[in-house]
């Protein structure tokens, strides 16, 4: 399908992790806490157990930056920046940004405000590590009291200061905290040190260390010489000795370590799975049904591995076996749509400190483009009552063709498989006609114009949009007629300054909610200009580059 070249701008797109992320597992690897993203700007936290050979799926309230070994015990950061919305006239007086820390579990309960918080609990929940900067708080507010160190979560006794250290690792499901009360964290200068109740001290005169990790009692700490790779170091403290783990110089990254010291388990920096045994000295890959991981969380018994594979797969592996169970099928990660966004006025009405996902234009019968990563087979797309096939583009992209029949108006929108728990949400505004535009191709159809390639004074050009009807009806998931030419309904006028001389405005041949506007390049245009200046969506839309002319072929992102 030719579509398939037109998207390569749009899906070229900023990157984000893996669809599950942010795991975090209890010790004897029953559960595994993640995070997914739910909308355009919205991401929810979720358990996940196995029972009765399914996964069972539990929303979270809060996200869980952090969970005690049993699981027992939540903690909870939040940090969010002011968004003005479009009733909030006096939302400059408010704070810049909310912040607030909450823990709760058996030991006690946390519930403060204020103050831009990174949190680690200890294996069983009863100690919290906070580290706590930027206020949040709205003009003659008290600020509340400051955390900085290790508390006891009962009464949030003060066990160890901080003393302008910070914890060595902010990766998720990373045990930085002895059953003893000390915490593995680093000066400025990086020097790696075991901070408790008697102070900080130095280990080994270490410095560099991209990350690190230590077991329960205390007593081994690897770390890794660089970041976000370097070579890996075992430091065994009560013999005072280092080595290479597997007795040779090995390069990994995002260690974790078993609360028993017993194992490593690690990334090569290829992506496999690495898993190392102090008792035996053996280094092995561990399967992960043949592909590399993007995240993986030890359980603290040592022999559970969740990872998430380059395809998005949540495996639990054990690590003793080799066996891999898949508890969650891959789901798509969708960032972008090719109809751009719009500001939301229902989602924000006054002022907000969480992300606001905004509305998708979205034509009757027009295509969409959804840009993201992780476009597995079955999945549709529900608008209003109607649902579609989700249609894979590329590595980047899948489409769909909006119902031509949808009501007009905001109407949800929801991807989903019947066979997974998960579903990605957003809100439509449907209108019966909305245009948006994919690009050009050059005259003969083989190359996308564009600034490094534009077209020439003279040529004929292609441009394709959606989201406009035919004089002919065309139903629903049914190609363009080939044996005919097929105009537009009212076509819109062209900008360009009488630079675009208009040749054919009609359903673009052999394809499914695509228009084709075969234009004359007669001369060059000033940077930016509007290709419809009517349409809604025009600036989601440039003329053609032509010659030297800077610009893109594809408009500014919202």
């Amino acid at each position: 399908m030719r579509l398939r070249v037109w998207w390569l701008a749009l899906a070229a797109g900023g990157t984000l992790p893996g669809a599950y992320s942010s795991l975090v597992a209890t010790a004897d690897g029953s559960a595994v806490f993640f995070e997914v993203r739910s909308g355009f700007r919205a991401t929810r936290w979720y358990q996940a157990r196995m029972e009765a050979g399914s996964t069972v799926l539990r929303e979270v309230e809060r996200r869980a930056d952090d969970i005690s070994e049993d699981g027992a015990t939540l903690a909870s950061a939040f940090y969010g920046e002011r968004y003005c919305g479009f009733g909030g006239s006096t939302c400059w007086t408010a704070a810049a940004c909310s912040a607030s820390l909450w823990i709760d579990g058996p030991a006690g309960r946390v519930d403060t405000y204020g103050r831009k918080t990174f949190v680690r609990l200890s294996r069983d929940g009863r100690r919290a590590w906070i580290e706590q900067s930027a206020l949040c708080l709205p003009m003659g507010m008290r600020p509340p009291a400051e955390y900085q160190g290790l508390y006891e979560l009962s009464g949030m006794r003060p066990v160890a200061p901080s003393g302008g250290l910070t914890l060595v690792s902010r990766r998720s499901g990373r045990r930085l905290i002895t059953t003893g009360g000390q915490i593995l964290a680093r000066a400025a200068n990086t020097q790696l040190h075991l901070v408790d109740a008697g102070g900080a001290r130095p280990i080994r005169h270490q410095y560099g260390a991209g990350e690190a990790v230590l077991d329960a009692a205390g007593r081994n700490v690897v770390y890794v010489d660089g970041a976000p790779a370097g070579r890996v170091r075992w430091i065994d403290l009560a013999r005072q000795s280092e080595e290479d783990p597997g007795g040779a110089p090995l390069t990994g990254s995002a260690p974790a370590l078993s609360d028993d010291g017993r194992r490593l388990v690690l990334l090569s920096p290829e992506g496999w799975l690495l898993s190392y045994s102090r008792e035996t000295g053996r280094l092995e890959r561990l399967a992960a049904d043949g592909r590399k991981t993007a995240e993986f969380v030890l359980a603290g018994n040592g022999r559970f591995v969740f990872a998430v594979t380059d395809e998005n797969r949540l495996l639990r592996i054990d690590a003793d076996s080799g066996k891999a169970e898949t508890w969650l099928e891959p789901y798509p990660e969708i960032r972008d749509a090719s109809s751009g966004f719009e500001r939301d006025p229902e989602a924000c009405p006054l002022i907000c400190y969480v992300p606001v996902e905004p509305l998708v234009p979205l034509g009757r019968g027009s295509l969409l483009v959804l840009g993201g990563t992780f476009w597995p087979p079955g999945w549709r797309v529900r608008v209003a009552d109607a649902e579609r096939p989700l249609e894979p583009l590329s590595a980047g992209a899948a489409w769909f063709q909006a119902p031509s029949k949808a009501p007009e108006g905001r109407q949800s929108l929801v991807v989903f498989h019947p066979q997974h728990p998960l579903r990605f949400t957003a809100t439509a505004q449907v209108s019966s006609r909305f245009v948006s535009c994919f690009g050009a191709l050059h005259q003969g159809f083989d190359r996308i114009v564009s600034s490094e390639d534009p077209a020439r004074t003279g040529e004929i050009v292609h441009i394709f949009l959606t989201g406009l009807a035919g004089v002919e009806p065309m139903a629903d998931g049914v190609p363009n007629p080939l044996d005919r030419l097929i105009p537009v309904v009212r076509p819109p006028l062209l900008g360009g300054e009488g630079a675009l001389e208009p040749l054919f405005f009609g359903l673009a041949p052999g394809l499914i909610g695509v228009q084709q506007l075969d234009v004359r390049i007669l001369g060059p245009v000033p940077e930016g200009t509007r290709l419809i200046p009517d349409a809604p969506s025009a600036a989601n839309s440039t003329v053609p580059a032509v010659e030297k002319v800077t610009g893109t072929i594809f408009g500014p992102r919202n």
